[in-house]
């Protein structure tokens, strides 16, 4: 089985669930052959780069027009360049020959759909993965055999749009194996560890009068990761005496495993990850549209607390989850159960049902 998996770096979270993606189906298929393409960078080699940019810039300094833009999207069905998209994919298609196309990007699921409409790939499954929990028109696309969702919300907007139930799988977003790897017994400590993460693409609201405060703080130890943000690395390093800061590292996994709550932007790979992990989760006034909602569901489903304005109150609500354990409890609980009832989906099981399925 050949399976090529299209994806794009607007934030890390596509990234992130295409490794898990692939390591899902390599450990259960070791034979498969499976590859991940960034669409843009193979389409716009000259230019994804700065079309990345300027989408990161845009999300961390104009939220308000990143928002805006997100919210005409979920009106406009409109994706120019078609023909020009069309020879793209015709190129990929050549070079890799897929069983199945895996999307995890609202813009290659279009795109793939549109494609298949010349009837080029009758016998190519597209597969989209969904990596937030925003009910976004952008998503869907005709000819999409099959979804993976993250929660019982997106499937039911799916089905309202008009897709068949049985072919809506929520599956949570996969999370890489060294988030499901990690030992969940943690040795009682004197104190709280608290690990602060502000995302693929910026560091959260207020966190230097968070990291104030936490400074002064005992009983706790508190680590900082800042990712490829070098000037906000070098702002921090040597500030705060009590604080760890630490830049671009791959030990996440076993941060967040011995840590007693994440105070993090709420993207959705993010959030996943935290349930894998059963790590409570503070966010911060989210800005971002699709943040938001994430934030939403974080609060509905009691896996965290969300601050939604900014207020002199926030680190005494930090302060006061920390040292209620039986809050952290029922919320490590109720990770425990998405978690338990996103497990069900056997992800590789699918991929190759559907596989064998249009081989026929």
């Amino acid at each position: 089985m050949r399976v090529l998996i299209l994806n794009g770096q607007f934030g890390m979270g596509h990234v992130c669930a295409s490794e898990a993606v692939k390591q899902e189906i390599t450990d259960s298929y070791p034979n498969s052959i499976i590859d991940i393409v960034d669409f843009l960078e193979f389409a716009l080699p000259n230019l994804n780069t700065v079309i990345y940019k300027t989408f990161n810039f845009v999300v961390c300094k104009l939220p308000k027009l990143f928002n805006l833009l997100f919210n005409i999207s979920d009106k406009i069905n409109a994706y120019p360049f078609k023909n020009f998209s069309n020879k793209k994919i015709d190129k990929l298609i050549n070079i890799y020959s897929p069983d199945l196309i895996i999307s995890v990007s609202p813009l290659t699921s279009k795109y793939v759909s549109i494609y298949k409409e010349s009837n080029k790939l009758n016998n190519v499954p597209l597969f989209t993965l969904i990596t937030d929990i925003t009910y976004h028109s952008q998503w869907i696309s005709d000819n999409t055999d099959a979804y993976f969702v993250a929660c019982k919300e997106i499937k039911d907007f799916l089905v309202k749009k008009g897709f068949k139930s049985e072919h809506i799988y929520i599956s949570g977003i996969p999370v890489r194996q060294e988030f499901k790897a990690q030992n969940f017994f943690r040795a009682k400590e004197i104190n709280k560890n608290v690990l602060i993460m502000g995302g693929g693409i910026g560091l959260i609201p207020k966190c230097k009068d968070i990291l104030f405060h936490l400074n002064k703080m005992s009983g706790i130890n508190v680590t900082v990761i800042t990712g490829n943000n070098k000037s906000l690395y070098k702002s921090l390093m040597r500030k705060y005496k009590n604080i760890k800061i630490l830049g671009y590292t791959d030990n996440v996994s076993q941060l967040m495993s011995s840590s007693d709550i994440l105070i993090s932007k709420p993207g959705g790979i993010t959030l996943f990850e935290a349930i894998s992990l059963q790590l409570p989760i503070f966010i911060i006034k989210p800005t971002i549209a699709h943040e938001i909602v994430n934030a939403g569901f974080v609060e509905q489903n009691g896996i965290g607390k969300v601050i939604w304005n900014n207020n002199s109150k926030t680190y005494d609500e930090l302060a006061q989850l920390l040292h209620d354990d039986n809050q952290l409890n029922i919320m490590k609980n109720q990770m425990r159960l998405i978690k338990k009832q996103t497990e069900k989906i056997e992800l590789s099981k699918i991929i190759e049902d559907w596989s064998i399925e249009y081989s026929k």
